[in-house]
């Protein structure tokens, strides 16, 4: 796969997939992260910065960068998600909750939901260009291949 020098990843935000999975249906990447994550901010200034995956990114997936620490409302899949004080200072966000569900809750995660909003895989872990390439692979299909397999993953395959 070949990648422009330079491209930029495309991110999005959670209401705007929402609009865009429903006119032209392809998986979304979720990039579950936090301002205070050391290991999120290696992968975004790694990880994320490879030209190949950047391409296929782009090209296969709609990629939104969900804050763990995010208070406002957001809107997906039809969904109203809110943030939920659970003590002084302190809470979580339902829509951090949905996409992580009853699995694991780490930082950084990546998280794969197809067009219907099925978990197709979630790791939480730092992970190189190489290993994501691998792991989007199966996923790279016309949008009615999208929901056909389910892989939940903690770690590396």
């Amino acid at each position: 796969m070949s990648a422009q020098a330079g491209a930029q990843l495309r991110v999005i935000q959670p209401e705007t997939a929402d609009s865009l999975i429903r006119q032209h249906p392809k998986p979304a990447l979720f990039f579950v992260t936090a301002d205070w994550c050391p290991y999120c901010r290696l992968m975004e200034q790694t990880t994320l910065k490879d030209q190949e995956l950047i391409s296929c990114l782009n090209q296969y997936f709609y990629f939104i960068r969900a804050d763990a620490d995010e208070k406002r409302p957001i809107r997906f899949l039809g969904r109203h998600f809110s943030y939920q004080p659970t003590g002084v200072g302190t809470g979580e966000h339902a829509f951090i909750r949905f996409l992580f569900g009853k699995r694991k809750t780490a930082y950084p995660a990546l998280i794969l939901l197809s067009p219907r909003g099925a978990t197709l895989f979630q790791l939480n872990t730092v992970t190189g260009p190489g290993n994501l390439l691998r792991l989007l692979q199966p996923f790279q299909k016309p949008e009615t291949a999208h929901d056909q397999g389910k892989h939940s993953s903690t770690g590396p395959p």
